[in-house]
């Protein structure tokens, strides 16, 4: 078969692929997001790349077995130097944490295989709730973005009560609608408040009086939350009482009792 002519400057796909260590199928899937595009294209509708390409390929090998995404790949080579390298660490401490992540989930697995309950590393304190009206506000956020959200949601809630002149308690709650996940889950946050006006135009509930099982916890990591749910749950059956509605992380102002997650129960 008769070979596109080219220059000693540019490289079919065929060579670009073994100077890069990229398959022919990666550098066409590449240019059809933008990332690689090659130099030209021959009249036969080769692709054709420039020397001076194979560094980027080299990097977009190198960021893809970092396993970022092609849309990560994209916001690091549309950077400068400085802000890609600042990007490039951002995605390393993500990875780092999502091992941690998968490193704990793994000894949970084997931990269920075995048959074992895992023990909570703090231990599970009683307590009661006295009945309280609370402000409650529906979000949603992902096990990446919990906190974050959590806060953020936090601060406008608060925000609006100093507006209107409400005053509130130096804690807050988020009710579990539904376990966090990868994807979006439904939450609720919960700022209880000190004598409140029933005219507030926000929503308002009352929480009857309730007895909780609590742990206490480091941080609000989401493996560690469920961990922690886990652990209540399984007290509950070795207490023989049963669960109320839905788990709640706590945030405290105090950073010896900071994160908590409560869960109500009854005794059967």
């Amino acid at each position: 078969m008769q070979r596109e002519p080219h220059d000693s400057k540019t490289l079919s796909i065929g060579e670009f692929a073994a100077a890069t260590q990229l398959t022919p199928k990666a550098l066409r899937l590449y240019d059809e997001h933008g990332l690689l595009r090659p130099a030209r294209n021959t009249a036969s509708g080769y692709r054709v790349y420039g020397l001076e390409q194979v560094a980027v390929g080299r990097l977009i090998r190198s960021l893809r077995d970092m396993n970022l995404s092609l849309a990560q790949i994209a916001r690091v080579l549309e950077a400068e130097t400085f802000q890609a390298e600042m990007l490039l660490r951002e995605f390393l401490i993500e990875a780092e944490q999502r091992y941690a992540r998968e490193r704990r989930a793994y000894q949970a697995a084997l931990g269920l295989l075995r048959h074992s309950r895992p023990s909570p590393a703090v231990s599970i304190e009683e307590l009661s709730m006295t009945a309280q009206v609370v402000l409650v506000h529906g979000f949603s956020a992902d096990r990446s973005t919990f906190i974050e959200r959590y806060l953020a949601e936090l601060h406008e809630a608060r925000r609006q009560l100093l507006q209107l002149q409400q005053q509130f308690a130096d804690w807050s709650a988020c009710l579990l609608l539904e376990p966090l996940s990868q994807d979006e889950s439904r939450l609720e946050l919960v700022v209880p408040l000190i004598d409140p006006d029933r005219n507030l135009p926000l929503t308002t509930r009352t929480i009857p009086v309730r007895r909780y099982a609590a742990i206490r916890l480091p941080s609000a990591d989401p493996s560690t939350l469920t961990a922690a749910v886990d652990a209540l749950f399984d007290w509950f059956d070795r207490q023989g009482a049963f669960a109320v509605d839905t788990p709640m992380v706590r945030i405290g102002e105090s950073e010896d009792a900071r994160y908590r997650v409560l869960w109500a129960f009854e005794s059967r």
